[in-house]
C-alpha cells in the first residue's frame, strides 16, 4: 500500500496543534469567567436581596453560600483571585 505524503501522520491523532487550541479555547473560558466576576464585584451589592437570576450565575460561577453577604464577598474575591491565577499561568504558558 502506498503512504500519501499529502495528509500529515498526526492528521487523525491528538497532536500539539489539537492541546495548543484547545488551551487557547480554556483561555478565552477564563477571560470570559474574570470578566463576569469583575463586573459582579463592581456592580454587587450583597446587603440587598438577590435575584434568582443572579444566584443562579453565582452557583455557576462556583458560589455556594448566598445568604451571607460576608460570604459572598469573600467568596467572590477567592474565585476572582484564584481565576486571575489561572489565567495568568495560561497566557504566560501560552506565549512561551
Amino acid at each position: 500500500m502506498e503512504n500519501n505524503t499529502l495528509i500529515p501522520d498526526t492528521f487523525n491523532s491528538p497532536g500539539l496543534p489539537a492541546l495548543r487550541s484547545e488551551r487557547k479555547l480554556q483561555l478565552e473560558a477564563l477571560r470570559a469567567k474574570v470578566a463576569k466576576l469583575n463586573a459582579f464585584a463592581s456592580d454587587l451589592d450583597p446587603y440587598k436581596p438577590l435575584s434568582e437570576e443572579t444566584k443562579a450565575e453565582l452557583s455557576a460561577l462556583g458560589m455556594v453560600m448566598l445568604d451571607d453577604p460576608f460570604a459572598i464577598t469573600n467568596q467572590l474575591v477567592v474565585i476572582l483571585e484564584d481565576s486571575i491565577d489561572e489565567l495568568q499561568k495560561l497566557e504566560a504558558e501560552l506565549s512561551a
